[in-house]
């Protein structure tokens, strides 16, 4: 039921929890591919296990640099915006990929959500 009315949807930016719960798959490599199935592009956020990506028929994985974790409110968001700041203008995956993981570690670093963020120049 939610893929039939999710289609159309471009970008799917699932947490692990999410993906568990739509593929019923434990492992993260499994619930992306199920994923990636129905929608041409997905990042997959793993918390401190960092992110995966699934787009044009390519994987791939991204740690997240140890940084103090002072609060998680907004973090996803945060990754989002940075994927979604980085695919727009035309990135690479990697970099894509890369910049989401920034965005979301500068979060976890303040309270709130976007006390570390700053511009979208410290962003890119």
């Amino acid at each position: 039921m939610f893929f039939e009315r999710a289609a159309g949807v471009d970008v799917f930016l699932p947490n692990l929890e999410e993906a568990r719960a739509l593929t019923h798959c434990e492992e993260p490599e499994e619930a992306l591919a199920r994923l990636a199935r129905h929608f041409p592009v997905v990042a997959l956020k793993c918390g401190g296990d960092g992110a995966m990506l699934a787009m044009g028929g390519r994987t791939v994985r991204q740690s997240t640099p140890s940084v103090e974790v002072v609060d998680t409110t907004g973090a996803g968001d945060a990754f989002n915006a940075g994927f979604l700041h980085a695919w727009l203008d035309g990135a690479a995956m990697d970099v894509s990929s890369a910049a989401a993981i920034e965005a979301g570690s500068r979060s976890v670093q303040a309270t709130g959500g976007t006390g570390s963020l700053g511009t979208a120049h410290h962003v890119a």
